[in-house]
């Protein structure tokens, strides 16, 4: 993520040296690389992040919400292999209430109405995808990635993930929504809003999200 940004940073520093030239009075401060994710220890897989997507609360324009596949509940790789786990979600959920100044990320228990986790008892990514796994009668589902995010007019949370069926079928995942009406300080569990389909079609991702805000 911080690879990405710093073409950006740089056109950016360019455009603040144009506006400061043309008006010298003009004060501008910018932080171009604010920690999104949580900074965890090696090794590699628990600091990777990747595929972002963020969204601006319309009622609270301090208020972003961002998105990820993020493997910070895996665990740590073996002197062979990083691979993924039964049980272990990957969709995190990051929360900015001063405007992308600092962020949090979402964390809640492991366990009970939640995927497992093999940091500290704690998932820090989507919630509530055991209890939906239950409602379904699917084992193993948990959030698996493709975020996608939006809020409504009224300022509620929408955050769609791709759900994984690991163990129980390859090449297939669920669509789900989750949602918060509090900026994302707590979220709400996984909502199925499309069967099983293959990876290989398109992928759902913003629009599938977008589509229901508009509802």
């Amino acid at each position: 993520m911080r690879t990405c940004l710093k073409p950006l940073a740089i056109a950016l520093a360019a455009l603040v040296g144009v506006v400061a030239a043309a008006e010298p009075a003009l004060a501008v401060s910018l932080n171009f690389n604010s920690q999104a994710n949580l900074v965890q220890p090696s090794p590699f897989p628990q600091n990777k992040q990747n595929e972002p997507a963020i969204a601006q609360n319309p009622t609270d324009s301090m208020n972003l919400v961002a998105g990820a596949n993020d493997e910070i509940d895996e665990p740590p790789c073996t002197a062979s292999s990083c691979p993924f786990t039964s049980n272990i979600g990957t969709s995190g959920v990051y929360v900015s209430h001063n405007g992308g100044a600092s962020w949090t990320q979402f964390s809640a228990p492991a366990g009970g109405d939640n995927s497992a986790s093999f940091n500290g008892g704690r998932i820090h990514t989507l919630p509530g995808f055991a209890k939906l796994a239950r409602q379904l009668g699917v084992p193993n589902l948990i959030s698996d990635g493709d975020p996608g995010i939006a809020f409504s007019r009224d300022g509620v949370a929408y955050y769609s993930s791709l759900a994984g069926l690991r163990g129980v079928a390859v090449n297939f995942e669920f669509i789900t929504v989750s949602r918060s009406t509090d900026g994302a300080l707590t979220e709400h569990g996984g909502t199925l809003i499309s069967p099983a389909r293959n990876r290989t079609s398109s992928p759902p991702g913003q629009d599938c999200v977008s589509h229901l805000v508009r509802q």
